[in-house]
């Protein structure tokens, strides 16, 4: 057995030791919330540094922000928050026999809950933080295998880890963590599957797929995304996207254009730095907002000067696949949610803030990995 094996059986012996000393330790003391809410976050710097411990520093400020920043009315403030904890402790929202990302989301809350002896949403959200930080080791394991030392880790791991849009919404009592998660998870495995193929490596990342879609029925878009970002088979992704949006066109008629239009505006202006007021209500994600557009508006000028038809295709591909996802949401919801009133915004009709979580990892990852910002292009 060679060493990177032993480390590999020895860091999943160490998680597994944590996992089960909190577990106990919950289960036989009682523990007042502060002191839960510390265990946690200890918790999650020890079994963060255990799988990948050259990001110690990050995992650190992210449980100070899990211990200072998390509170109940925090968490329970989106509108699923409610429809999450009333499936996962209270009883069934739509019916036993209703399937939705609802009950997946419910159940998986339903779990930790029982793991740490606990159902204050407040404690549950230490889930978000976790993934978090195991999906951005994950993606710079795969930049890692991709691209070598080429690979613009240290930029995209700062950039990554404390993105003031993703890190604002780790306190809340929602899905997007899972989904995002199974979905990195995927493109992990499928990097992996392409190193050296086993068939156990193909099973885990198609029942990873699953997982992801269980959460949010289209994260597979985000997996594509990552493939995208590596320019893999790019022959063929104007025709998927041309594909795409025919099709899109084709089943909600001509007017469809304008959710895409707006779909594809998501991915530049949301958050808004154009509205002033949301320097005021948060400003730390307004200015990343800013940084990110910049970032694109350097891509598109290189592209430009230099020509580059093949990453001009991939880097237009994956926005307006994402555009084309954004508009699909709106409009499945301005046609068929029932109650909702298209009266106005009718075109971005969903909390985009939130949409845009997995858009950032997937943008970063691409941003950090392209031809003009790696670290040794040749």
């Amino acid at each position: 057995m060679n060493s990177l094996s032993e480390n590999k059986i020895l860091k999943a012996l160490i998680s597994c030791i944590m996992l089960f000393t909190l577990f106990i330790f919950f289960y036989n003391f009682k523990l007042t919330l502060e002191f839960k809410l510390f265990s946690i976050s200890l918790f999650l710097v020890l079994f963060s540094t255990a799988i990948e411990r050259k990001y110690f520093f990050y995992y650190c400020i992210l449980s100070f922000g899990f211990f200072y920043t998390t509170d109940y009315s925090v968490a329970m403030s989106p509108i699923d928050s409610d429809k999450f904890y009333t499936e996962a402790f209270l009883y069934s929202y739509y019916g036993k026999e209703h399937v939705s990302t609802v009950v997946a989301s419910g159940f998986t809350y339903k779990v930790l809950g029982f793991f740490i002896n606990d159902q204050k949403p407040q404690l549950l959200v230490f889930i978000n933080y976790l993934l978090h930080s195991i999906s951005v080791v994950l993606l710079v394991k795969s930049g890692r295998l991709l691209y070598r030392e080429a690979f613009n880790e240290r930029l995209f791991a700062f950039f990554c880890f404390l993105s003031p849009l993703v890190f604002s919404q780790l306190s809340y009592f929602i899905k997007d963590y899972f989904s995002l998660f199974f979905a990195v998870l995927s493109f992990y495995l499928w990097v992996k599957v392409n190193e050296k193929f086993t068939f156990l490596k193909l099973v885990l990342l198609f029942l990873s797929i699953v997982l992801s879609m269980l959460f949010r029925v289209y994260a597979p878009v985000y997996i594509l995304l990552l493939v995208i970002s590596t320019g893999y088979l790019s022959r063929g992704y104007l025709y998927l996207t041309t594909f795409l949006s025919v099709g899109f066109i084709s089943f909600f008629g001509l007017k469809s254009i304008l959710f895409i239009f707006y779909g594809v505006l998501v991915v530049y202006f949301v958050p808004n730095f154009l509205n002033l007021d949301n320097f005021i209500v948060s400003p730390f994600s307004t200015l990343e907002g800013v940084v990110i557009f910049l970032v694109h508006l350097i891509i598109i000028f290189k592209i430009t000067v230099t020509k580059d038809k093949e990453e001009a295709i991939k880097y237009f591909s994956m926005v307006m696949i994402i555009g084309l996802t954004l508009s699909l949401v709106s409009a499945f919801r301005v046609t068929y949610a029932s109650g909702y009133d298209s009266i106005g915004n009718a075109y971005i009709a969903d909390n985009f803030f939130r949409k845009k979580i997995p858009v950032t990892y997937i943008l970063l990852f691409y941003f950090f990995s392209t031809k003009f910002f790696l670290r040794k292009f040749k």
